[in-house]
């Protein structure tokens, strides 16, 4: 049977009851009480929105909706890069006076390299 409430806000669970729901226990051990209890906090007030504008709601799916809102935001967000900080820019293309690239003067070691021991 779904628990669904219509009218009051005062049909919700409390924060500390919704977060200490047993769906919730693998959140509590991986992110941590005050994590899952933040999330709750944010999943409740959503749910009062919702209550009070007179849309019917699954109060069963409460700890589904907090589990769901930590998968989301704790997903990761990094995307691949390429790491192009060690390549030489403006060096010419291939046959583009090559002779005046190499240079002895470009070909000598640079007075810092020199200072620090590194050639």
């Amino acid at each position: 049977m779904v628990n669904k409430a219509k009218s009051s806000p005062a049909a919700l669970p409390s924060v500390e009851r919704l977060a200490g729901d047993g769906a919730l226990v693998p959140f509590c051990e991986a992110f941590g009480r005050p994590f899952v209890t933040g999330a709750a906090r944010e999943i409740i007030a959503a749910a009062r929105a919702q209550l009070l504008a007179g849309e019917d709601m699954d109060m069963a799916a409460l700890a589904n909706r907090v589990g769901a809102h930590i998968e989301t935001v704790m997903a990761p967000s990094l995307v691949p890069v390429f790491n192009l900080s060690g390549t030489l820019f403006g060096r010419g293309r291939p046959g583009d006076d090559a002779d005046q690239l190499d240079s002895p003067a470009q070909r000598e070691d640079p007075p810092a390299a020199r200072a620090l021991g590194t050639v």
